[in-house]
C-alpha cells in the first residue's frame, strides 16, 4: 500500500491526527533532492527548547506566513498555480509524489529548520508544484471529487471541523488553489459576530473572529490576557501553557505586550492585526522632508550624576553665566529647561527631577536628550548612582561627556576617577577611548567654557537638523498648575516650528497654544526646534515625557484624543480594581505633588518598593493641592494620600491618612516603614512612660504604695505596668490606684510626682523603675 493510501486510511478510521511516522516518510520521499525535510515530530523536539529558541521559532513562523501571504497577492497577475500556506494539521488531500517539487521550504517551527534559517538569513521560498498547469488542475479536481464522496459517506468532515488543532504540529496544506479564489472563500467563511450588550463590550472596538486561522483586527493597543482569551475563543489554561513555553508569565488581568499578543495568537493558529491609530494615520500624511529645507537644530543636554557631586551647582553656574542684565532683580523662571548662549549658538539644558524621570521618558520612547553630561566628583569617584546614570544614558543611546568636578579640592584624584569610569565602559579620550571629558570646578567657574565647547563639538558630530516647514513635534518636560493662571507646561520642540494659535495634541487632551515664554522670560510667537518654552492657557497639565504634535484642525485633534480615551480609562481602573481583588496586604496610595516631574519620580520610587506579602498600588496621581475628591477616593479605597510640597484645600475635612513631605527620600523611608508594619505581628508593645520609686509607704493592710516621680512619657492607670530592678524585668502588673496628692487620677505626665498602688503585689524597693506600656495594633 503506498503512502498516500495509508494516510487516507488513517483519516477514514477517525483518528485525530496523522501518523507522524507515515507523514515523515511521505515528506522525505517527496523531497529527495530538496533541502532538509519539515519535521513531522516538531512537537517532541520543541518540548525541550529554551525560551530564546522558542521565540526564534515563533518569529520564523511569523516570517514564513507573511511570505506566503505576499506571494498569494502576486498570484492574480502572474496566474501561477501555487500551494496554499500550511495549516496546523495534515490535510487529507495530498498530491502524488511525482508532483512535489524539490524546491521546498522546511517547516520553520522545527528547531533544526529555525537554526538553518537564522544562519542563512535568506528570503523564504514557497512550496511549488511542477508540471503543466492543466494537469495539476485536473489531478486536484479528481482528488477533491473522490475526497468529498468519502467525507459524505463517513461523516469525517463534520467530526474534523469540531476538533482543535495542535498549534505545535507541522502545518502542511498542499491545496492548489488560486490566490484570489482562496481570499474570496476566506471572506465568505467569516461568521457573523454576536454583539455583546454589556458595558465595556468588545464589539464596539474589536473585530472578533474566533474561527481558527482567520485574520483578527484589533484597534485596542492594550489588551489583557482575559480579553485576548475571549477574543480568540481560547481557554485560559491553554493560553497560559503557551505563554509559559514562550518564557512569559502573566496574570489574567495583566496587560500584554503587542509582540506577545501577536506571537500568542500566531501559536494558536490566528493572526492579529492592529488597526493604525489616528495619530499614526496623521503622521503618515505628513510632508516628506526635503534635504534643502533642513536647518541646524539646537542640541538638548541633560546633566546627570550623584546629588552631592555638583550637578545642581553646575546647572546654576551655567545659567548664571548666561543671565542678562534684565534679570538682575533675582527673579528666575522655574521652567525646567533653559538655554545658554555660546557666541552665536545656543545649548538647551534640561533640569530634570533626577534619574527616575529620565528613565520614564526613555521607557515611553521619548528620546528628549541629545547629549548627557555626566558629573563625577574628583574627590569621591564613581558610586552607585553614577553607574545608574551611565546605564540610563547607554540604554537611551545618548553620547556621554564626562565632567570631572571639584578639581580644586585637595583630595581630588582624577586618575582614580578615570580608571573607575573605564571599569564601567566609559573610556575617555585621554585613555585612548571615544568619550570626551573635561576637568572643571562648577563652584569657581573653572573650564565651563571648555565644557560648552565640547558640547557644541559633539552636537556638530551628531549633525542635528530639523525641517522648519514640518508640523511641530516635541516632548513635555514639566507641568504644573497655578490656582489663578491655570495649567503650565514646559516643552521642547524637536521638529518643525511651534507657533502661537496652533492646535496641539498633548497626550490625552488637546489645546490651543495661546502664549509661549522662553527661559529668559521673553514672550515669543515662534519656537524653533531645540528651544524650551513654557506654554500657558492649557486646560490640563500633561505628564512629563508625553509627546505632543501640531494638527491642522480641532477636528483632527478630537479624533486623536478619542482614539486613546479607552486606554486611559483602562490604565486608571486597573490599579483600583486590583487593590480590591488581591489577597495580600494592601497598601494603596494617592499622590498629589507640586509638579508633574516630582509626581513621576514618586511613582517610580514607590512602585519599586515590593514585598511578597504586600501589594503596593498607586491608584491615582495628580498635581495640585489635595481636594475633597482626593479624600473621597482615599476613603473608598482605604488609601493613604501623599502630599508632596502641596497643601490641602480649605474645604477638605481632616483625614488621618495624609502624609505631607518635601523630600523624596523621606517619602520612600515612610513607605518602607509602613510595609514593615504590615508584615510584622498585628500588635506590638509600646512604652508609654516610666517612673522612679523615691519612697515606699506601708498601709494598714500591709500593702505598699510607691511614691514615684515620672521621668518620661506618661503613666496611665488603664495601661499595664512593669517592675524593673537593676535593668531586669521583675514582673508585669496592673495599677490598682493612681493618685496625685489625695486625688485619684487617670494619668500622670512627665515631671510630676504620684503615688502608685500595685494590684496584688507589694515587694517593691526604692530605686525600682515602673514602666507603663500598652499593646497597639499596626494600624494605630
Amino acid at each position: 500500500m503506498d503512502t498516500k493510501k495509508r494516510l487516507s486510511l488513517n483519516l477514514k478510521n477517525g483518528k485525530e491526527e496523522l501518523s507522524r511516522r507515515a507523514l515523515r516518510e511521505f515528506i522525505n520521499k517527496s523531497a529527495t533532492s530538496g533541502g532538509p525535510p519539515s519535521s513531522g515530530g516538531s512537537e517532541n523536539r520543541t518540548s525541550h527548547l529554551t525560551r530564546q529558541e522558542e521565540r526564534n521559532r515563533l518569529d520564523a513562523l511569523h516570517r514564513y506566513r507573511k511570505a506566503n501571504i505576499e506571494l498569494a497577492a502576486q498570484e492574480n497577475s502572474a496566474k501561477e498555480k501555487e500551494v496554499v500556506e500550511t495549516s496546523t494539521e495534515a490535510n487529507p488531500i495530498l498530491p502524488d509524489e511525482a508532483k512535489v517539487s524539490s524546491t521546498r521550504i522546511s517547516d520553520p517551527r522545527s528547531p533544526k529548520a529555525q537554526i538553518q534559517q537564522n544562519a542563512q538569513e535568506g528570503p523564504l521560498s514557497v512550496l511549488q508544484l511542477d508540471g503543466p498547469e492543466n494537469n495539476n488542475s485536473s489531478s486536484l479536481k479528481k482528488d477533491k471529487k473522490g475526497h468529498k464522496a468519502s467525507q459524505h459517506k463517513d461523516g469525517w468532515k463534520n467530526q474534523q471541523m469540531k476538533k482543535r488543532k495542535d498549534p505545535l504540529a507541522p502545518e502542511i496544506d498542499l491545496q492548489n488553489i488560486d490566490g484570489k479564489e482562496r481570499i474570496e472563500k476566506t471572506l465568505s467563511r467569516q461568521p457573523s459576530h454576536r454583539k455583546r450588550t454589556s458595558k465595556g463590550s468588545y464589539a464596539s472596538r474589536t473585530n472578533v473572529n474566533p474561527k481558527l486561522g482567520q485574520l483578527i483586527t484589533i484597534d485596542k493597543r492594550l489588551i489583557t490576557l482575559r480579553e485576548l482569551s475571549v477574543l480568540l475563543s481560547e481557554p485560559m489554561v491553554r493560553m497560559r501553557m503557551i505563554l509559559k513555553k514562550m518564557g512569559e508569565s502573566s496574570g489574567e488581568d495583566d496587560y500584554l505586550k503587542q509582540e506577545t499578543v501577536e506571537l500568542l495568537a500566531l501559536e494558536l493558529g490566528h493572526e492579529i492585526r492592529y488597526k493604525p491609530s489616528t495619530a499614526e494615520i496623521l503622521a503618515a500624511t505628513r510632508r516628506n522632508t526635503n534635504e534643502s529645507d533642513l536647518k541646524p537644530r539646537i542640541p538638548v543636554v541633560t546633566v546627570m550624576g550623584h546629588i552631592d557631586h555638583g550637578k545642581t551647582t553646575l546647572l546654576d553656574a551655567l545659567r548664571n553665566t548666561s543671565l542678562t542684565a534684565t534679570e538682575s532683580g533675582g527673579i528666575t523662571q522655574h521652567i525646567g529647561a533653559y538655554q545658554v548662549q555660546v557666541g552665536d549658538k545656543s545649548i538647551t539644558f534640561i533640569d530634570t527631577p533626577g534619574h527616575a524621570a529620565f528613565t520614564s521618558m526613555r521607557m515611553r520612547g521619548a528620546k528628549v536628550t541629545d547629549i548627557v553630561v555626566l558629573v563625577v566628583a574628583a574627590d569621591d569617584g564613581v558610586n552607585e548612582q553614577t553607574v545608574e546614570a551611565i546605564k540610563h544614558a547607554k540604554a537611551a543611546e545618548v553620547p556621554i561627556i564626562v565632567a570631572i568636578n571639584k578639581i580644586d579640592k585637595e583630595a581630588a584624584n582624577i586618575p582614580k576617577v578615570l580608571t573607575e569610569l573605564a571599569q564601567h565602559g566609559v573610556i575617555v579620550e585621554e585613555m585612548h577611548g571615544d568619550v570626551m571629558s573635561v576637568n572643571i570646578s562648577a563652584k569657581n567657574h573653572i573650564n565651563l567654557d571648555k565644557l560648552k565647547e565640547l558640547i557644541l563639538i559633539q552636537a556638530e558630530f551628531l549633525d542635528l537638523k530639523y525641517d522648519p516647514k514640518q508640523h511641530a513635534e516635541g516632548v513635555i518636560i514639566e507641568s504644573r498648575v497655578d490656582r489663578k493662571r491655570g495649567a503650565f507646561s514646559t516643552l521642547i520642540v524637536k521638529e518643525g516650528e511651534l507657533k502661537t494659535g496652533q492646535i496641539a495634541v498633548l497626550g490625552s487632551f488637546y489645546g490651543k497654544i495661546r502664549s509661549m515664554m522662553t527661559s529668559s522670560g521673553e514672550v515669543v510667537g515662534i519656537a524653533v526646534a531645540g528651544t524650551p518654552v513654557e506654554v500657558m492657557g492649557l486646560s490640563e497639565a500633561p505628564e512629563p515625557g508625553t509627546s505632543f504634535f501640531v494638527v491642522n484642525s480641532e477636528k483632527e485633534a478630537k479624533m486623536v484624543v478619542n482614539s486613546h480615551e479607552h486606554i486611559k480609562q483602562d490604565l486608571y481602573k486597573r490599579p483600583l480594581r486590583d487593590s480590591f481583588e488581591s489577597d495580600k496586604h494592601k497598601l494603596n496610595f494617592i499622590i498629589k505633588a507640586d509638579v508633574n516631574g516630582s509626581a513621576e519620580a514618586l511613582v517610580q520610587s514607590i512602585s519599586g518598593l515590593s514585598h511578597p506579602e504586600v501589594d503596593v498600588a498607586i491608584i491615582h496621581t495628580a498635581i495640585g493641592d489635595i481636594s475633597d475628591s482626593d479624600v473621597l477616593l482615599a476613603q473608598v479605597s482605604g488609601a493613604y494620600i501623599i502630599g508632596f510640597r502641596v497643601k490641602t484645600e480649605k474645604t477638605v475635612k481632616d483625614y488621618p491618612k495624609i502624609i505631607f513631605q518635601s523630600i523624596i527620600y523621606d517619602v520612600i523611608k515612610k513607605v518602607q516603614e509602613m510595609i514593615e508594619l504590615l508584615v510584622s505581628p498585628k500588635t506590638r508593645e509600646v512604652i508609654l512612660g516610666s517612673a522612679v520609686i523615691k519612697e515606699v509607704f506601708t498601709l494598714s493592710d500591709k500593702s505598699n504604695v510607691a511614691g514615684c516621680q515620672v521621668k518620661s512619657g506618661v503613666i496611665k492607670k488603664s495601661a499595664s505596668i512593669r517592675l524593673v530592678r537593676n535593668g531586669e524585668n521583675i514582673k508585669d502588673l496592673s495599677i490598682k490606684s493612681l493618685k496625685r496628692f489625695r486625688e485619684e487620677v487617670k494619668e500622670v505626665k512627665s515631671g510630676y510626682e504620684c503615688g502608685i498602688l500595685l494590684n496584688g503585689y507589694s515587694e517593691i524597693k526604692v530605686g525600682d523603675v515602673l514602666e507603663s506600656f500598652g499593646l497597639l495594633s499596626n494600624e494605630e
